[in-house]
């Protein structure tokens, strides 16, 4: 059975907003032959034909996981009808993109070109701006800044020493007291199969060494948003973000699984006076809050004398243990003079 990607409205309502972090929408490359020469070694997709592929790669698995049930059966079916599509083989695939992801440089700028084209088809569908399109514009400036200064393009496999990517940033005096924070990035499954499992975390580290933290599980393909709100007026000491791709123990070693990470941004947020006074006031509330909670709890579990019939007396222990007089341990500071009894 031929399934084919080209009808927009069908795939824009059966994918919608699931998977690529510009939106999914549906597929206008057309076939590009495989005759093409290429200055890639023998067996290796064209760098043009391989951009197309991977374009419709991910719309191919965006379809599926869409789907309410049978997600892997219908991943497996869309993709084969995209290598079909281009006349290619699995394997043949797979040794690409051994090839690419050994150089990077190239998947780094094919994955940009996969971004603005689901941009301005998405923009042609006449689609809401997707929400990794809002800071596009922004610079290390500002009361709302994008202060990223690290790679724009990772990958990670998976059982490797390349399962993970990690940063820290110590704060400056850019950063304000009360500042929010918002860590963003794409991440693009690449998967022959397997389970698709990785997991992010953006940590902060305040002046009064308190820390927050989120985290997230990613499974699919899409952005990612890690956002911490400032406690009140704390300042940011530090920053630290971290991805991780897990692996299983039963995976086999040589089928092709990698996580390509991309368009990153570091979003700090500058907050105005009256949004600061407004935090603060909330913190104090909460805090008094829990205080009156913890307050009421302590009185619930106050011990409670049970009720005694008319003959029923209380003894002077229970009458002792029972009492809600705050308790005090009398020190002796000099050795007591014995006593002794007379008999």
């Amino acid at each position: 059975m031929n399934h084919s990607f080209r009808n927009k409205e069908t795939f824009r309502r059966s994918v919608g907003h699931r998977l690529l972090p510009l939106g999914l929408v549906s597929l206008t490359v057309g076939s590009v032959l495989m005759s093409c020469k290429s200055d890639r070694s023998d067996g290796v997709i064209p760098e043009s034909t391989m951009e197309d592929l991977l374009y419709d790669y991910h719309v191919a698995q965006a379809m599926a996981e869409s789907r309410p049930d049978s997600v892997d059966y219908y991943r497996y079916l869309y993709v084969r009808s995209v290598f079909e599509k281009y006349g290619v083989t699995e394997a043949v695939f797979d040794s690409s993109m051994v090839w690419y992801s050994a150089n990077a440089s190239y998947l780094a700028e094919m994955y940009t070109r996969i971004n603005e084209r689901y941009a301005a088809e998405l923009e042609a569908l006449g689609s809401s701006v997707n929400k990794s399109d809002l800071y596009n514009s922004l610079t290390a400036n500002g009361d709302t800044a994008n202060i990223w200064h690290d790679t724009n393009f990772c990958l990670l496999r998976p059982g490797t020493s390349d399962s993970h990517y990690s940063f820290t940033i110590e704060a400056d005096t850019s950063f304000y007291p009360g500042d929010d924070v918002l860590w963003q990035f794409n991440n693009f499954y690449v998967y022959q199969e397997g389970a698709r499992e990785a997991y992010a975390a953006l940590i902060v580290r305040y002046d009064n060494d308190s820390v927050a933290s989120v985290y997230q599980y990613l499974s699919n393909s899409t952005t990612t948003d890690l956002t911490i709100k400032a406690p009140g007026q704390e300042r940011i000491r530090s920053l630290t973000g971290f991805v991780y791709l897990t692996s299983s123990d039963t995976e086999q070693k040589n089928v092709f699984r990698m996580m390509m990470l991309n368009n990153f941004k570091l979003i700090r947020f500058h907050k105005k006076p009256e949004e600061l006074k407004a935090d603060t006031t909330a913190t104090v509330a909460d805090s008094l809050k829990q205080d009156s909670d913890s307050l009421a709890q302590d009185s619930l579990k106050m011990r409670q004398i049970p009720a005694r019939g008319a003959q029923e007396r209380i003894s002077p222990k229970e009458l002792r243990d029972n009492q809600t007089v705050e308790r005090k341990i009398r020190v002796v500071k000099e050795k007591p003079y014995s006593v002794r009894r007379r008999r």
